[in-house]
Parts: structure tokens; C-alpha cells; sequence
């Protein structure tokens, strides 16, 4: 096995591991594949991430869908579409190259926001704010959910998980439309994408299995440390 063989290989598996969790538990996908993925390649993030992520995403929401009303569903379309407008903005504008640490810098936000414990109502205007938030972040780093979790985290499992699933199907949609209308992902980007997806429908596939034997608090606080982790890993690098 070629250097560039392996390292497609680790890419696929550690999409597989960020599929399962999250299709076990809920969340945690990117905050566990993103900061693995940008130690192997930053090129992987965001939009190869992301486009690979989709039918995770709308297999989410299709599992768990009467749970999700619109009244919350339309703050969170809106936010999407505002945030992946700005976080797209501020790539194009501001990099000319992946700014690695910055990323790291913003998983890390994200795994803190992630730990908040305030009590946040599902308004509208809530969702609105943490969607939008969740947008911009994740344009630029991959790591959509925290923001918009954290608004949820109150909410039953089913409304999170439908919440979250259609959410995320719109966001990524939107942020790669947007990166590739800005110039930002091209072949080589569909070429990773390719590669991971593999590891999405493996991850889709496990992901039931593992959801008897996992402990939801565990489990997160798993995900969270190892994203931590592998951000700092990011910035001192």
C-alpha cells in the first residue's frame, strides 16, 4: 500500500468512526472527523467533509422526521443560508491558504459552546441565532452543530435529532453550492469528497448497531475530549 493509499484509507475510516457516533448518538460527527481529517490534509475541510456528510444528514432527518415542526425548521433554514453567506465571505476575502490554526482555534469554540450548560429556550429568534452562528463556523471549519445544539440540548432526543438532521442537510448543501460558486471547491475537492464517502455509508451502517452499547453522556464526553485534543494539536503544530 502506496503513502497516498494509506492515507485515503485512514481518511474513509475516520469518516466511518464520525458517521456511527454521530448516527448513534446524534451529534459529534464533525467535531470528531474535522480536526483528524485537517491533521491528515487540510484540503479534506470543508467542502469534501461536508459533501460527503449529506446523506448522513438527510438520513437524520428522514429517521426521526415527525418529530421536526416548521415553526423550527424555517429559523434554521434561515440561519443556514445567512451563516454559510458569511463564513464563505470570510474565506474568500480573508485566506488565500486553509488557515489551519484558525480552525483548530474555532473547533476548540466549538467543543466549549458544546459544554455549555445554560438553559437556552428553542424560540425562534434562538434558533435563528444559532443557526446563523452554526453557518458561518461551519463554512469555514466544517464543525456546524454546537451552536445550534446548544439552543436544543433541552429539547427530546427525536426534535434534536430531526432538528439537527435537517438542519445540516441544508447547511452543507449550501456550503458547498457556495464554495464551488466562489471558486473554492473544484475536482480535486470532488475527488476527496469520493473518498470519504465510503466511510459515511459504513458509518450509517454501524451506527445502529452501536446505539444499545453506548452511553449518551459517555460518548459525548468521548467525542468532545478527542476533538479537543486533536484541535490543540492543530494550533501548536
Amino acid at each position: 500500500m502506496d503513502a497516498s493509499t494509506g492515507l485515503n484509507v485512514t481518511a474513509a475510516v475516520i469518516m466511518a468512526i464520525g458517521c456511527a457516533l454521530q448516527a448513534a448518538v446524534g451529534f459529534g460527527f464533525a467535531l470528531f472527523s474535522a480536526p483528524l481529517l485537517l491533521l491528515i490534509d487540510p484540503h479534506f475541510v470543508p467542502g469534501p467533509i461536508l459533501l460527503a456528510a449529506i446523506p448522513l444528514c438527510i438520513w437524520s432527518w428522514w429517521r426521526e422526521r415527525p418529530a421536526a415542526e416548521a415553526e423550527h425548521v424555517r429559523p434554521l433554514l434561515l440561519g443556514a443560508v445567512l451563516g454559510t453567506l458569511a463564513g464563505v465571505a470570510t474565506l474568500k476575502l480573508a485566506f488565500a491558504t486553509p488557515p489551519v490554526a484558525m480552525f483548530g482555534l474555532l473547533i476548540l469554540t466549538a467543543v466549549a459552546v458544546s459544554l455549555v450548560s445554560a438553559h437556552l429556550r428553542p424560540t425562534a429568534r434562538n434558533l435563528a441565532i444559532g443557526a446563523t452562528v452554526g453557518g458561518w463556523m461551519g463554512a469555514i471549519s466544517g464543525v456546524h452543530g454546537p451552536p445550534v445544539a446548544l439552543v436544543l440540548q433541552h429539547a427530546e432526543p427525536p426534535v434534536v435529532r430531526a432538528l439537527l438532521g435537517a438542519y445540516f442537510a441544508v447547511a452543507y448543501t449550501l456550503a458547498v453550492a457556495a464554495l464551488w460558486i466562489t471558486g473554492l471547491f473544484d475536482g480535486g475537492s470532488l475527488v476527496r469528497a469520493a473518498v470519504l464517502l465510503p466511510g459515511t455509508f459504513a458509518g450509517l451502517i454501524a451506527g445502529p448497531w452501536l446505539t444499545p452499547y453506548l452511553d449518551r453522556g459517555r460518548s459525548r464526553i468521548a467525542i468532545l475530549g478527542l476533538s479537543a485534543a486533536s484541535a490543540i494539536l492543530l494550533i501548536v503544530r
